[in-house]
């Protein structure tokens, strides 16, 4: 099964049970909500009665009711006010792609996948390619089948990220409601809002990356002698600018998500660090040794 079916293929049958795991947590949320809106409402009114400046207006009463107007209605409201325009976007990005790209709409993730795997075979004078110089060395053969490898899961890398993190936003935002009736609490519901929709954008930017890694003529460029490797350092960074699909995101909104800026850096940072980790390794060997 491709990776992407598979993907759609788990999403189809989570999100039915995320669902039903947050109209589970509900009720007991309202309630929790409706304590948490007495002690609030008590809090201002005790201000208000000692004279501490504050005077009990209008929006100090109908917040705490919009608030729980708003846990009651929660996945009604999700669909509404995050998801769909997020879905519409997609569509909007999907359709200029397959205008552009000259596929089928539903093609984008295969000619993404044939591209960012490709890699020049031919090239120069004497026909040489960038496989006859990864044989020269089995290092190399073996760098070059990891790039592969991860530049066949990069988008479906950020996709799946995606999934796990949309579950724990969806999951959160009725605790979210409650305890942003909390006093001094208030800005966690506008975090998890753009938050939230900052995650849902990652499916939409990607799509955007995918289609100019489409549209970069790889296959009909004549490469020379002196740069045959360049097919395959164009490859890597492929690589590197889908993963960075989550900071991308964050430019449409004001805040983010924190854990949406640090998907992918997980993979790159570990990369980045495998030259410093083998360095130091081999520096506290000889440290080792010389105090034996």
């Amino acid at each position: 099964m491709d990776f992407y079916a598979a993907l759609t293929q788990f999403e189809t049958t989570l999100e039915p049970k995320i669902i039903s795991f947050v109209d589970a947590i509900l009720p007991s949320v309202r309630l929790f909500a409706g304590a948490i809106m007495i002690v609030f409402v008590g809090y201002h009114v005790i201000k208000s009665f000692l004279g501490e400046n504050e005077k009990l207006d209008v929006s100090t009463l109908v917040r705490p009711c919009l608030t729980l107007a708003a846990i009651v209605l929660y996945t009604q409201l999700v669909d509404l006010l995050i998801e769909k325009p997020a879905d519409i976007l997609n569509d909007i990005v999907i359709d200029g792609a397959s205008k552009v790209g000259g596929g089928a709409p539903g093609s984008i993730q295969t000619q993404f996948r044939d591209k960012i795997t490709y890699t020049q075979g031919t090239g120069g004078a004497d026909g040489g390619g960038v496989y006859d110089i990864i044989q020269v060395h089995p290092i190399l053969e073996f760098m070059h089948l990891i790039v592969f490898f991860i530049a066949s899961v990069a988008g479906g890398y950020i996709l799946f990220r995606q999934l796990i993190v949309k579950c724990i936003y969806l999951m959160l935002g009725p605790f979210v409601l409650a305890f942003s009736l909390i006093v001094g609490n208030e800005k966690i519901l506008g975090s998890w809002f753009q938050g939230f929709i900052s995650v849902l954008l990652w499916l939409p930017m990607l799509s955007i990356v995918q289609t100019i890694i489409i549209l970069l003529p790889i296959e009909t460029t004549e490469f020379s002698n002196s740069d045959i490797i360049f097919s395959m350092a164009l490859q890597v960074v492929m690589v590197f600018i889908v993963f960075k699909v989550p900071r991308y995101a964050n430019i449409l909104v004001g805040q983010g998500s924190d854990m949406g800026a640090q998907a992918g850096n997980t993979i790159i940072g570990q990369v980045k660090g495998i030259p410093s980790g083998y360095i130091q390794n081999k520096m506290m060997g000889r440290s080792m040794r010389g105090k034996r």
